[in-house]
């Protein structure tokens, strides 16, 4: 498999190919049409500079391409996993990458690390240049709860400025948004949410245990992974 492909592509194919050069042509692929549940079958799929050029049958092959005949296997969309932790421990992302590959998932939403923020981005280069295999990865860990935290490494907010500072720092370094988590005030979390808006990023995670999934609806926020702990 071409170390870059399924970041680039959004599409997997459940086999592995070592290919040479500029271009790739599949042939033999079953491809499921997920919006009509039909499977097309015996198509082939040439790929070039990591990017899918053409689908169909007859195919031209490009001049150095390599050739996979994939045996009647079945290609689909790449599939998201939108809620993971692989920054648990040191080494997980070293057994969790390759895993998600091969169940056909390209992109993965991390919410929630005991990494510094700084290698987490290390790590999401290295897999957006290839350097690394794996799925896609969207850090939306910035989990923000009321003293004295559930997890380290969190940002800490007991009052309404607190959590508008939060959102403010959370915006600067880059994450791709913030995460409630479920101690927070229910003035905490509003402000939480007001400041989010403010800096046009994603408010989601926990509902606070002492908010109201309609206090949570009101407030905007965009996703809701668990109520309370």
């Amino acid at each position: 498999m071409r170390r870059n492909l399924p970041s680039c592509l959004g599409l997997l194919i459940a086999v592995v190919w070592t290919a040479a050069g500029a271009d790739t042509l599949l042939t033999n692929v079953n491809i499921v049409d997920i919006e009509t549940g039909a499977v097309i079958e015996d198509q082939s799929v040439a790929i070039q500079d990591d990017l899918i050029g053409a689908v169909g049958t007859g195919l031209s092959t490009p001049a150095g391409a390599e050739i996979v005949n994939t045996a009647g296997r079945f290609l689909i969309p790449g599939l998201w996993d939108s809620h993971v932790h692989i920054f648990s421990t040191p080494n997980e992302p070293e057994t969790a990458l390759p895993l998600y590959l091969l169940h056909g998932i390209t992109g993965i939403r991390d919410m929630g690390a005991l990494w510094p923020l700084s290698e987490q981005m290390k790590l999401q280069d290295r897999l957006a240049s290839g350097e690394v295999l794996g799925p896609r990865l969207i850090l939306s860990g910035a989990w923000v709860d009321a003293s004295p935290g559930s997890w380290p490494g969190m940002f800490l907010a007991d009052t309404p400025e607190e959590a508008r500072a939060a959102v403010k720092r959370i915006s600067g370094e880059g994450w791709a948004a913030v995460k409630s988590y479920s101690m927070l005030d229910p003035s905490v979390y509003l402000a939480l949410a007001d400041e989010a808006r403010t800096y046009d990023i994603p408010l989601v995670g926990h509902i606070p245990e002492q908010v109201t999934l309609g206090a949570a609806i009101v407030a905007g926020q965009n996703g809701m992974e668990h109520f309370g702990r």
